[in-house]
């Protein structure tokens, strides 16, 4: 009995705790069947959604109306320098953010290099044109004074024509003696002190637009930076907000975007250079003064779509006429005829780079008709002045290629067949 007492001692049920009773409420866990998301919202809820956000988008809109500019600038920024920052995080052992550093760190290098190097002839140019005007604007003066109703009478021999300018000229010559005209109704007297409280606000509202638009690139600057920054962030919630089922029409039609803006600003810019290049080497060789101030500015008109190589004509025209030129071959002509020898050349070679090297250079980028893009830059330049024409062109390309997009969409066809879901750049991986 001992021996049997000491084996049941010695039981492994014995050696372990009781255990604790299970609780009342207690559930055993159950695994529940995976079960595949619908939405909930009924279609027409949907789309009443959705117009409301249009409607909120176009009220963001107007009210960022004040700062808007500034919000283009601050897109463009991060549109133009996404591309270099991805290559240097692809091709280095930098990541993307530290990519992004570095080349905000170039960038503002070249803008204090460029305004040391280009500001003092750009302003120098200004400089000329401004006393050139001054002077041109005396003797304008000296011959009204010195007018009279004799020397005033134009005989045009070929025509047989008389004229007498003297109408004309005498209600400018009674308001330069400080007099009320009595010729021409309506033409006042000369108030010097109304000259200059005009020149001064003019001058302050210059120096306060100059002002406004550092602060604006300033600013558009910084939130670029902080933009591409967190790009890749941005990048994975845009990804992950898109259904599957959309993503390769999303991607597609985004990429196709993308190479509208990519591939006019790539050409934008080399025709910007090579009419840059080719004007100050005209210039230079006829012996016009500032040459490389002229290239500048003739070079950043160039850069509005179409009418830009017009609107280069003004300073091609203006700047020979008022300097005339250092060569001696040329000196001979007055400044006239310089000026308008400068522009003819001028005008023979911009328009064969414009007929037929820049449509080679922007290829199929954008492929809008030509009427369309004039009507276009009218719109840009009555809605967001120099800027809105610059950018309509790409603005027009996207809206194009978005519309085909719906078209094929309403006809229940594919927009992009036999296409498949192109690859993404993943930004956290670089």
């Amino acid at each position: 009995g001992h021996r049997q007492r000491r084996r049941g001692n010695m039981t492994p049920e014995n050696d372990l705790p009781e255990a604790e009773p299970a609780p009342a409420d207690f559930q055993p866990e159950r695994v529940l069947p995976f079960i595949s998301y619908t939405p909930q919202w009924a279609l027409f809820f949907r789309r009443v959604v959705v117009v409301l956000l249009i409607i909120c988008g176009v009220l963001a809109a107007y009210i960022l109306s004040p700062v808007m500019q500034t919000l283009i600038v601050t897109a463009l920024l991060c549109f133009l320098l996404y591309l270099p920052s991805r290559i240097l995080a692809a091709r280095t052992a930098l990541n993307f953010p530290c990519s992004v550093m570095l080349v905000y760190l170039i960038l503002i290098v070249l803008i204090v290099l460029g305004i040391v190097a280009l500001v003092p002839s750009i302003v120098n140019v200004i400089q000329v044109v401004g006393d050139s005007l001054s002077q041109l604007l005396v003797r304008v003066r000296d011959l009204i004074e010195a007018a009279t109703p004799e020397n005033t009478v134009l005989f045009i021999p070929e025509a047989n024509l008389t004229i007498d300018t003297w109408p004309i000229i005498s209600p400018f010559k009674d308001a330069l003696s400080g007099q009320i005209a009595t010729a021409v109704a309506g033409v006042p007297a000369l108030d010097v002190g109304a000259i200059l409280s005009t020149l001064t606000s003019v001058t302050a509202s210059l120096i306060g637009s100059i002002a406004s638009s550092v602060s604006s690139g300033c600013l558009a600057i910084l939130l670029s930076f902080l933009i591409l920054i967190d790009l890749p962030r941005y990048q994975n919630s845009a990804a992950h907000g898109v259904a599957p089922i959309y993503r390769r029409e999303v991607f597609l039609l985004t990429g196709q975007i993308n190479n509208v803006w990519s591939g006019f600003f790539r050409g934008q810019l080399v025709i910007c250079v090579i009419i840059g290049a080719l004007t100050w080497l005209q210039l230079t060789l006829m012996g016009i003064g500032n040459a490389t101030g002229i290239a500048v500015i003739v070079a950043l008109i160039s850069l509005i779509p179409t009418i830009g190589g017009i609107l280069a004509l003004i300073p091609m025209f203006f700047v020979p006429l008022f300097t005339g030129s250092t060569v001696p071959a040329l000196d001979s002509l007055s400044n006239g005829w310089l000026a308008l020898l400068v522009t003819g050349i001028y005008l023979i070679w911009s328009q064969i780079i414009w007929t037929f090297v820049a449509p080679k250079i922007l290829g199929n980028a954008v492929a809008i008709p030509l009427p369309v893009i004039i009507l276009g830059i009218g719109v840009g330049l009555a809605l967001g002045g120099v800027l809105g024409a610059f950018l309509i062109v790409p603005i027009l390309g996207s809206l194009r290629i978005a519309l085909i997009y719906v078209i094929h969409k309403l006809n229940g066809r594919d927009p992009y067949p036999g296409q498949g879901t192109p690859d993404v750049v993943n930004l956290s991986t670089l």
